[in-house]
């Protein structure tokens, strides 16, 4: 039998799905600073450094300069999603080729299960803490265009450039835009409607189901989770706030474990009445600028136990751990404009 060095692959492994984070996802444009971080803790904390300075005084000739202020603060973060999974290859499967096949496990793993969760994490999370994320209903191209324009509009009374920002949205929406847009042919020409940004903005196209306001993860381990990955948010019934009917609002009133939509809601019943939230929606687009957020992936441990070292069984086990988040500053969540579905 061939002799396996996969031991000594395991940190090549390592650097390359670390590479396949940064560059595969769909968000990759939002990864912070590394220069920016401090050391990551065992227990996921990280130190990101803030920079705050004063600006311009008055300048009085003959006085000199007027002396401000810079300090250098660094802000503890907590990881929120520590994520793993351990594989198994028996020592006889496919023993002259287990390197190629563990190789492409891990490869694949990556790139199905990993880089999607995290996408869908980040678009949740942005989702959530966005100043401006509404349902909407598209039928018509111009309907999309003037939401796009109110976007815009938002951006840049915040005072950031549309050429960075970026459109992510569905290849629908995108479709609508192309409709809004009509666009000329020269003679001799081939036809090509497609365009990589719009209004200076760089558009990315995000598969469906990891463009969503709100998702479940999966622990693995209850029955019913255990293949892991995560799901679109069901939500959850809790007593309504509300002091008066919302028009347009679904009520309900709850019957043991059962929860029944109310046909004619009545304010003085209110108090009786549940609402649903938390309940994932599909995203039709967002409009991001990158300062706004600060997005981290690190593959915090990649492990290999040889057939003569693994205690549990004669086979080859790998253990994938991963911490990640994606951070909304305060001050900054009107440069995040959206709109998800009804």
């Amino acid at each position: 039998m061939a002799q396996n060095n996969l031991g000594n692959m395991v940190e090549k492994y390592t650097t390359r799905l670390d590479q396949q984070i940064t560059v595969g996802t769909c968000t990759a444009d939002l990864n912070m600073n590394q220069d920016l971080l401090g050391e990551m803790t065992g227990a996921g904390v990280i130190d990101v450094a803030t920079i705050a300075m004063d600006g311009l005084a008055d300048h009085v000739r003959g006085r000199g300069f007027v002396r401000g202020g810079a300090e250098l603060k660094w802000t503890p973060y907590q990881l929120e999603f520590e994520r793993d999974r351990e594989f198994v290859i028996d020592e006889l499967d496919d023993a002259e080729r287990l390197r190629i096949v563990t190789a492409n496990l891990m490869s694949e793993f990556n790139r199905e299960k990993v880089i999607p969760e995290i996408d869908a994490i980040r678009f949740a999370r942005m989702a959530e803490n966005a100043a401006n994320m509404d349902a909407a209903t598209y039928t018509t191209p111009q309907q999309a265009f003037d939401d796009l324009l109110l976007a815009e509009e938002c951006m840049e009374d915040n005072g950031v450039q549309l050429s960075g920002c970026i459109l992510y949205c569905t290849s629908k929406y995108k479709g609508l835009l192309r409709k809004a847009q009509p666009y000329r042919m020269g003679q001799g020409e081939a036809p090509n409607g497609t365009f990589d940004t719009f209004d200076d903005m760089r558009i990315r196209v995000i598969p469906a189901n990891r463009f969503m306001t709100a998702i479940d993860l999966l622990d693995g381990t209850t029955a019913g989770e255990e293949a892991g990955g995560y799901k679109i948010a069901s939500g959850g019934y809790r007593k309504t706030a509300d002091t008066d009917i919302v028009s347009g609002k679904d009520y309900y009133t709850k019957s043991g474990e059962t929860y029944t939509k109310v046909a004619s809601p009545a304010k003085e019943s209110l108090g009786d009445y549940y609402e649903l939230s938390g309940q994932g929606k599909a995203i039709n687009f967002q409009v991001v600028h990158p300062s706004a957020v600060a997005a981290l992936s690190r593959l915090a441990k990649l492990r290999y136990f040889a057939p003569d070292v693994n205690q549990d069984d004669d086979a080859h086990k790998w253990q994938y751990r991963l911490f990640h988040d994606l951070w909304v500053y305060k001050n900054k969540k009107e440069l995040i404009y959206g709109t998800h579905a009804e």
